[in-house]
């Protein structure tokens, strides 16, 4: 009889509050309609109990940390392009703008969004949940590879060498930081899905 009475009560409170993330704490000490004193802590449903925490990939690892420092070398950068003078720089310093520009919006923010993209995402398959690792860290590896040649090639440029060779680093560079793109878009393609329906099962 009392447990029958308490499951009511349980589904009256769950039809009452509406809300699939609300966690129920009851506490009885004393029940007029019970013959015993009851004192537990119950909580309901157990299906939508917060899900444990997912443990962050070490390629997104890499590539936020990766992103952290190059926002502080872009912040660097910009530091020294606000007052050469101060810092006993010399004039060329000032006309880093580009390096600045490519070391914040590529170094640091397509490195966050490539980094938490692969670790948020909806899993690939359960054999591959986060898709080829080869091509993730291919992607990682271009991305950085790319940036890092564009930057010493936009500081030579601005600096007076405009030679043969630099502008062949600058095309390398371009041409590594494509593929990290194409890489990223071929990890991240498949994982762009809604909630997988369920088959019901055939009678």
């Amino acid at each position: 009889m009392g447990c029958r009475c308490w499951v009511a009560v349980e589904r009256h409170l769950a039809l009452m509050t509406h809300d699939p993330q609300f966690t129920y704490y009851l506490r009885f000490t004393h029940y007029q309609q019970f013959t015993h004193h009851l004192q537990f802590t119950h909580y309901l449903p157990p299906a939508i109990h917060p899900p444990p925490a997912v443990p962050m990939p070490t390629v997104s690892r890499w590539f936020i940390k990766s992103g952290i420092l190059f926002m502080v070398a872009s912040m660097v950068v910009a530091l020294a392009m606000a007052a050469p003078d101060a810092w006993g720089l010399p004039g060329w310093v000032s006309v880093l703008r580009p390096t600045h520009f490519h070391l914040f919006a590529v170094g640091w923010i397509t490195q966050m969004i490539f980094g938490v993209a692969l670790w948020f995402f909806p899993k690939k398959s359960r054999e591959a949940p986060r898709g080829s690792a080869w091509v993730n860290w291919s992607c990682f590896g271009t991305l950085n590879a790319g940036l890092v040649l564009r930057a010493v090639a936009e500081t030579a440029f601005v600096q007076g060498y405009t030679g043969t060779g630099w502008s062949w680093v600058m095309t390398v560079a371009a041409v590594l930081q494509f593929a990290a793109a194409v890489l990223f878009a071929f990890a991240i393609w498949p994982r762009v899905k809604g909630r997988r329906k369920r088959k019901k099962k055939e009678k």
